[in-house]
């Protein structure tokens, strides 16, 4: 017979249940965060080909998106979405998007609209505050 293995007085209880429905946040995260990534990348490259002015930055930009989102988006990454993953690539596609925004003419660019990206894909992951904070 097994003998019954005592719980951990200092770690948190987390059921097979609520581990499950954490999976499947990040899980859907990570799809997300994936397909915009893309998107965004094919947006770049597309102004930088139908506007005039220095493209490579715009090409530099758009490969820099496709080099962070397979590294971050491996598949043998997948074990380890944390929350300070998600927090990092946040700050990574901020960073990313704003040279993006600067370099195709400030508050006046046709793809200011990319700051959505960074609210909208970390939605599935956030807990409240982070939703809120990123809605102010």
């Amino acid at each position: 017979m097994r003998a019954a293995v005592e719980p951990d007085p200092d770690e948190t209880f987390v059921s097979p249940a609520l581990a499950a429905i954490e999976r499947e946040r990040y899980v859907a995260y990570s799809i997300l965060a994936r397909n915009l990534h893309w998107l965004a990348a094919a947006l770049v490259l597309l102004y930088a080909v139908l506007h005039r002015g220095d493209r490579v930055p715009l090409y530099l930009l758009a490969g820099v998106m496709v080099l962070y989102t397979l590294a971050l988006h491996w598949s043998r990454l997948g074990a380890a979405l944390t929350t300070a993953r998600v927090s990092f690539e946040a700050t990574l596609d901020l960073a990313w998007v704003t040279a993006v925004v600067l370099l195709t003419g400030g508050a006046r660019s046709s793809l200011f609209f990319l700051y959505y990206m960074g609210l909208f894909t970390t939605l599935p992951s956030s807990g409240r505050w982070q939703t809120y904070a990123k809605a102010a």
